[in-house]
């Protein structure tokens, strides 16, 4: 890994789920910062992004969504698992330097709990095919030694037999 975590920041019940731990477990860092409710991040005209501070958060909303493509372009049905924002790199030519509003790192330590009723949506679905990513709004292999996402998401892909 070219990039260093410096700062964990837990927010309110983000311990409670096993990114989390193993995220904070692979850092072995001195202890998160625990904040009791989402603090506002702004990002700061300079573009500077804290590549340095890694949020722990519970997504509240639904992590599965359609890409939302381009409209000069046919949609090719592929859908995005959001499980994360930013990336700890610093790749000049990735549109991430330049697309989210938060200056840190930010993973969403929930998925696993959402893979469920992801599943049951994706077994009503029948013989439609999902192609599924999650390296939209993050670079996932990158932040994979520490959150572990692998250890999980490829046996639940794996489960359907409609799904790439």
């Amino acid at each position: 890994m070219n990039f260093k975590i410096k700062t964990v920041v837990l927010e309110k019940g983000a311990d409670k789920y096993s990114f989390a731990k193993r995220a904070v477990e692979q850092l072995q860092s001195s202890g998160p910062v625990r904040v009791d409710e989402a603090l506002p991040v702004q990002r700061s005209d300079d573009f500077d992004l804290d590549k340095g501070t890694l949020r722990l958060l519970s997504f509240p909303g639904e992590l599965l969504k359609p890409c939302p493509g381009t409209r000069e372009y046919l949609c090719c049905g592929y859908q995005i698992l959001n499980i994360g924002t930013n990336c700890p790199m610093d790749c000049s030519y990735c549109i991430l330097q330049a697309y989210f509003n938060q200056p840190c790192l930010r993973v969403f330590v929930n998925v696993e709990q959402q893979l469920e009723a992801i599943g049951r949506a994706l077994h009503l679905s029948g013989a439609r095919i999902f192609r599924i990513g999650t390296g939209e709004f993050t670079d996932s292999l990158a932040l994979d030694p520490i959150v572990k996402w692998t250890q999980v998401l490829p046996s639940f892909v794996a489960e359907h037999e409609n799904v790439v």
